[in-house]
């Protein structure tokens, strides 16, 4: 049988919120999200009635890898139209000089001051294997934006910074548990790309083929079920 690949991880003070992962915090707006547009039952309408609800890929963007919640509760205010940022417990965040970084693109409705998330969070990768750092994808209802950053495994990844943005008028709790950066592991590898005009009829070919069925059928004949454990 073959072995799972591991994520190590530790964290230095038992109060804070290890990493899990991320398939057990589905968001709700997602699970309140319809399957179809109008009824409930598939229609060969122009474009089909199916929503969201019923793209795997869409579900697996929020059910791969793992996620970092944050430890506690931070409360954000607003003082001369910036974010004031304050907590009860350990050091879950700083502030960082935008010289530090001049010319990166403030994320679209962000502050421009930069802040970065101060990880608990000691990861081991296996050798041979990559993890993305990102902001938890399709997560636009959170906040704030983490931004997103690439490490290679073979070694141990002691507590760090990670920079982030808060959204503009903002005003609030940032709940201890939200999910700050998602991880996703993947095998270090080297690729080459190649133009192949033939993939224009191979596509059609599937797509015309994904229309034998009313639902399912990339689910059921292409996708492949990952787990994160």
């Amino acid at each position: 049988m073959k072995k799972d690949k591991v994520l190590l991880h530790a964290i230095r003070d038992d109060s804070f919120l290890t990493i899990q992962p991320i398939k057990k915090i589905i968001p709700q707006w997602y699970k309140d999200c319809p399957t179809f547009i109008e009824g409930d039952s598939p229609k060969y309408l122009p474009g089909s009635n199916l929503a969201i609800k019923a793209c795997v890929p869409f579900l697996d963007s929020l059910m791969t890898g793992y996620y970092i919640p944050l430890s506690t509760d931070i409360v954000v205010e607003s003082i001369e139209g910036e974010p004031y940022l304050t907590w009860g417990y350990g050091n879950p965040v700083s502030q960082r000089p935008n010289i530090s970084a001049p010319h990166l693109p403030i994320p679209p409705g962000c502050s421009s001051l930069h802040f970065t998330w101060m990880l608990p969070s000691t990861i081991e990768l296996p050798k041979g294997y990559s993890a993305l750092f990102t902001h938890p994808l399709n997560r636009f209802d959170l906040p704030f934006i983490s931004l997103s950053g690439v490490v290679d495994g073979g070694f141990t990844m002691g507590p760090g910074s990670y920079p982030f943005f808060i959204k503009k008028d903002f005003v609030g709790i940032i709940p201890r548990g939200t999910p700050i950066i998602q991880v996703i592991p993947f095998k270090t590898e080297n690729w080459t790309s190649k133009e192949d005009p033939s993939l224009i009829k191979r596509g059609e070919s599937e797509g015309n083929r994904s229309l034998s069925k009313a639902i399912g059928w990339y689910k059921h004949n292409r996708w492949t079920k990952k787990s994160y454990e």
